[in-house]
């Protein structure tokens, strides 16, 4: 679900009166706010997620601004990753007084997370502000280990149960929710010219129409057989 166009222009600003925080317990209440609803739903999400609920909420709160200004935003592409690079400059030198800003530094500082799974996650945003359809099959696959992969990542860290052993697991498994995500969604994102099939399973630099490609059994068998066995390799 989109932002309203006022929240995300004030956040967007890092000195937003309206928005400023002057603690750590007020940015983390803004971004379980952002993360999980209405505080009414805060004891559910504390059960669900326990001690790392506000570092969750930091984390999603980034995340779902950053997917926000990238999928939702109707602004131009050069104005979506002039944002996107100031939520980068954000991970190394946030403004105190903005929520998510200020929850996501304390919680990298006190769970020791690298900023690398942040900024491959901003990276994918990138690509979504800018989307082209992937080419090939190792695009795709490339994406996903960008924008899903940082995710586990984190959650494991925080958990501390990040290993050699666990890292490849999980960059794999979450990758492979990815494709099964685009997958679920193809319709959607089609009817919204967003090709996210890759281009070599369709043959060629032109994908077909929507109508076309409702008309043609065959490939859309195709297509299903190439997720299929994408998602598989993935996640098996």
């Amino acid at each position: 679900m989109a932002l309203p166009h006022e929240l995300r222009q004030r956040l967007l600003g890092a000195g937003d009166s309206a928005i400023a925080v002057s603690s750590d317990r007020r940015a983390y209440r803004f971004c379980r706010r952002l993360a999980f609803g209405h505080y009414e739903n805060f004891p559910i999400a504390s059960l669900a997620f326990g001690a790392m609920r506000d570092d969750i909420a930091a984390i999603y709160a980034f995340a779902r601004l950053a997917d926000d200004i990238a999928d939702e935003w109707s602004a131009p592409s050069d104005v979506k990753l002039a944002a996107l690079d100031r939520l980068e400059r954000w991970l190394d030198d946030p403004p105190p007084m903005h929520p998510i800003a200020r929850a996501l530094a304390r919680t990298i500082e006190r769970r020791s997370l690298p900023l690398d799974p942040l900024k491959r996650l901003l990276a994918a945003f990138r690509y979504d502000a800018a989307f082209v359809p992937f080419l090939t099959e190792a695009a795709l696959e490339a994406y996903c280990w960008n924008s899903a992969a940082p995710i586990g990542e984190m959650l494991l860290r925080m958990a501390g149960q990040w290993s050699q052993q666990t890292a490849a697991l999980s960059d794999a498994f979450c990758a492979g929710l990815q494709v099964l995500n685009f997958w679920q969604d193809i319709a959607t994102d089609w009817q919204r010219h967003r090709i996210t099939v890759p281009l070599e399973w369709l043959g060629g630099d032109h994908p077909p129409w929507w109508e076309q490609l409702c008309a043609d059994r065959a490939l859309r068998q195709h297509l299903s057989n190439c997720y299929e066995q994408m998602s598989a390799r993935l996640l098996g």
